[in-house]
């Protein structure tokens, strides 16, 4: 009886190489899509900060809101094509600069970003003709910015200061924001003026 040869034949050759290549082939698959995703998750996560940290800052600005005229308005918060407008308080001086701690923030819509423009209220009177404008882009990917406020009596206007009303402040305003990755996001928050008293 002859002997078996040693060795693969040339078929279990073709079927091994086969299978290793539908094995790496899997492989290269999974690792690219492991890779999209991550990079999916990590773009959201840019985004879902970028979010968190516009609404904190328009929170954090309703919050300090005073009872003061800036010479553009004619209101104390007003709302109009520019944008909304109002004066915050609470704005540190460590320097001691010819200025108050008062700062007038207008937020508005501007080529599909969310636009924070500010100026320092300045103590000294003859200053006030050249305050420094600053301007934060605060969100990206915005179709539409939508005001609604609250009156003391419970009646929600879209527009401020509304006719029907004398009442300097609004109680609550909710932004509504149409982006054009996270669809519409609404958000309510409290006005509550620097000193405390809630309207």
């Amino acid at each position: 009886m002859k002997p078996r040869p040693q060795g693969f034949t040339l078929l279990e050759i073709l079927i091994a190489l086969a299978l290793f290549s539908l094995l790496g082939i899997m492989a290269y698959g999974g690792l690219r899509s492991l890779q999209t995703a991550q990079t999916v998750v990590s773009e959201h996560s840019v985004r879902a900060v970028e979010v968190q940290r516009a609404l904190e800052k328009i929170r954090q600005d309703l919050e300090q809101t005073q009872n003061f005229l800036w010479v553009a308005q004619t209101n104390v918060m007003q709302l109009n094509a520019n944008g909304l407008a109002f004066t915050r308080g609470g704005i540190n001086n460590p320097r001691q600069l010819a200025r108050s701690e008062l700062q007038w923030v207008r937020y508005q819509l501007q080529d599909g970003t969310l636009t924070r423009e500010s100026t320092q209220v300045m103590s000294d009177p003859e200053l006030q003709n050249e305050p420094a404008k600053q301007k934060l882009n605060l969100l990206s990917k915005v179709k539409r910015v939508q005001w609604r406020f609250l009156e003391p009596n419970n009646q929600w206007q879209t527009q401020w200061p509304p006719s029907s009303t004398t009442s300097a402040l609004p109680r609550a305003i909710e932004l509504n924001l149409e982006t054009e990755d996270w669809g519409e996001l609404r958000v309510l928050m409290r006005v509550v003026p620097a000193n405390g008293e809630l309207l």
